[in-house]
C-alpha cells in the first residue's frame, strides 16, 4: 500500500487527482474501471523537465580570497518549489555554508580556507544545470610577506628567491 501512496503523491505533484484511495487501489476486489479512469488523466499531461533542467547556477567569478563573500546567480522556471532548492559548498575542510536568498535568485558564501572549493546546487536533490562551480580560494594579499629588499636600488640586478 505504500507503494500505491507514493504513487498516488507524485500524481497530486503531477497535477491528477487521486478518485481513489490508496487501500482501495491496492484491493484486488475493488472494481477496476476506478483505478483505470485514475490512470488515464496521466495520458494528457504534458512531459515536464527534470528537476536538474528547472533550473541553473552561474557564477562569474573562478577565483576569490579567503573570508571575502563569493555570489553567484540562480535562474529558476515558475515549477521551482523554492523549499526543493538547496546548495552547498564542499572545500578542504568540508562543507562550507552557502546561504540561499530565493526571492533574490542569488546565493553567497564566505571560504574559511585556501584551495580549490565546489559550488554544488540541486533541485528536489538533483545536480542544477551549471553545477557543479569549481572556484579556487586563494589567501589574502595582506597576509603574504616578505623579507624585503633592502639593498636594492632601482635598475640594479636583484636574486628574488622563491620557496
Amino acid at each position: 500500500m505504500s507503494m500505491s501512496m507514493s504513487g498516488i503523491l507524485g500524481g497530486s505533484k503531477l497535477g491528477v487527482e487521486p478518485i481513489l484511495k490508496a487501500r482501495d487501489m491496492a484491493d484486488k476486489n475493488v472494481e477496476h474501471l476506478g483505478v483505470m479512469a485514475y490512470t488515464a488523466n496521466f495520458q494528457w499531461l504534458k512531459p515536464r523537465k527534470s528537476p536538474g533542467d528547472r533550473m541553473a547556477v552561474s557564477c562569474d567569478l573562478h577565483t576569490t580570497t579567503v573570508n571575502r563573500p563569493a555570489h553567484f546567480r540562480l535562474e529558476m522556471s515558475r515549477e521551482v518549489d523554492p523549499r526543493e532548492v538547496t546548495a552547498e559548498v564542499v572545500g578542504p575542510p568540508g562543507t562550507t555554508d552557502c546561504r540561499l536568498s530565493l526571492a533574490g535568485n542569488k546565493g553567497t558564501f564566505t571560504p574559511t580556507h585556501v584551495g580549490m572549493h565546489q559550488l554544488i546546487v540541486y533541485n528536489e536533490g538533483e545536480k542544477v544545470a551549471g553545477s557543479p562551480i569549481n572556484i579556487r580560494v586563494t589567501p589574502e594579499l595582506s597576509k603574504i610577506s616578505f623579507p624585503g629588499m633592502d639593498p636594492c636600488a632601482i635598475g640594479s640586478i636583484v636574486e628574488v628567491l622563491v620557496s
